[in-house]
């Protein structure tokens, strides 16, 4: 299960699980931070500036090469198993570009072994020190169950507002909701509470396609959405 919070900007999580079906031995998973990004001709658009590893966490920096904004980001792992006796052996993985943890450990047929995963997420348009930001997102927050459980009850508030209701033909019921959701996903009332004066790149933020470069897509499809549903949010879009 991975979740982008809705209720908190700064934060994504995964609850990576494993049961054995036909295996008894040992399994290793590894977590990363991947900095790394480049254009479709493999032009690196990120320069990595710090990478920290300590009891709890770590962390990965990067300055994007035109535009030196400043890119934090920090991951708090914790490794469970259902009968609380497996324990993980933990290495550092330092690639080029990024930094991660490889988890191994031994398992048998048929229980269940999760490793959780929070990301803290900042950036230098909103924070002098975005690295100590993401940190402290990734560190201070709720294990994944309760943020699954935030981030439900943020979606609920927003379908009440903006779900769109077709009898009769269940494939236009499920595309309306689902372009409500991509919607929703791109920009929400975080873009207010942030102070974010933002438009929406083509694609939005789902792959390097346009490589994030605003069209007339706002204005023309969006826009409609939410000045009906959320006029705060429509104001920021055009701004």
């Amino acid at each position: 299960v991975r979740l982008v919070s809705m209720a908190n900007p700064h934060i994504g999580a995964i609850a990576y699980s494993v049961i054995p079906e036909n295996y008894s031995g040992e399994i290793r998973l590894t977590s990363m931070l991947d900095g790394a990004a480049t254009y479709g001709d493999g032009l690196r658009q990120t320069d990595v500036t710090d990478r920290a590893r300590a009891d709890d966490y770590i962390a990965l920096e990067v300055r994007t090469r035109q535009s030196g904004i400043t890119i934090a980001e920090a991951a708090w792992h914790q490794f469970v198993s259902r009968d609380g006796e497996s324990e993980a052996r933990v290495r550092l993985i330092e690639p080029e570009g990024a930094i991660g943890l490889e988890y191994s450990f031994a398992v048998e047929l048929g229980r269940c072994y999760t490793l959780e995963k929070v990301v803290g997420l900042d950036t230098s348009l909103r924070e002098s020190h975005p690295a100590a930001s993401a940190i402290a997102h990734a560190v201070g927050a709720p294990d994944f169950a309760r943020l699954e459980r935030e981030h439900v009850s943020a979606w609920r508030a927003y379908w009440v507002d903006a779900d769109i209701r077709i009898a009769g033909d269940r494939f236009v019921q499920t595309m309306a909701r689902f372009f409500v959701f991509q919607l929703l996903q791109a920009a929400s009332l975080h873009n207010v509470s942030m102070g974010l004066s933002a438009s929406i790149p083509a694609k939005t933020m789902s792959g390097p396609g346009y490589n994030g470069h605003v069209f007339w897509d706002t204005e023309i499809y969006m826009l409609p959405f939410f000045s009906q549903q959320y006029r705060e949010v429509a104001s920021q879009l055009s701004i």
